[in-house]
């Protein structure tokens, strides 16, 4: 949990990756609980998954 104003870096495993936009450095994604927008996050290294 952050408080507002406050940053962290971590890693984001999507659930489901097929529906997700082609994901690359420097994306932006908004972070939402229901429709409400509750945060953003910036890409700063895609890293291939292990299949």
């Amino acid at each position: 949990m952050l408080t507002p104003g406050e940053t962290a870096i971590l890693r984001l495993h999507p659930l489901f990756p097929d529906y997700w936009p082609e994901v690359s450095d420097r994306l932006s994604l908004g972070m939402f609980e229901g429709s409400r927008k509750v945060g953003e996050a910036g890409v700063i290294e895609v890293v291939a998954p292990d299949r």
